[in-house]
C-alpha cells in the first residue's frame, strides 16, 4: 500500500470512487480507496513519479488532482515502496 485516498465533499454523505488518469508507467493501481503498487519495473529509489488521480462522487461530479509519489526503500522480501509526498 502506497497510500489511502479520501475525499472531503460538502454533499454528505457522498460515496466516492477513484481512478488513475495518468502515470508514467503502469506502476500503480487503485484498490477501493488505496493506491497500491502494481508493477515495480522501472522504479528508481529516490525518484518521483507524478500520478493524476480523479475522485468521482455518486452524483457524477469529479475532480482530478496530481500527486507526486517519491519512491522510498524497496526493502527486502518484495515489499512495495513506502513513501508518498
Amino acid at each position: 500500500i502506497v497510500g489511502s485516498l479520501s475525499t472531503i465533499d460538502a454533499d454528505l454523505p457522498d460515496a466516492h470512487t477513484y481512478t488513475i488518469l495518468s502515470q508514467p508507467a503502469s506502476n500503480f493501481a487503485i484498490s477501493g480507496s488505496q493506491l497500491i503498487v502494481n508493477n515495480r519495473t522501472g522504479m528508481v529509489l529516490g525518484s518521483t513519479q507524478l500520478i493524476t488521480i480523479q475522485t468521482t462522487d455518486s452524483n457524477g461530479s469529479s475532480l482530478p488532482q496530481v500527486f507526486p509519489v517519491t519512491i522510498g526503500s524497496l526493502g527486502i522480501n518484495n515489499r512495495a515502496p513506502i513513501a508518498i509526498d
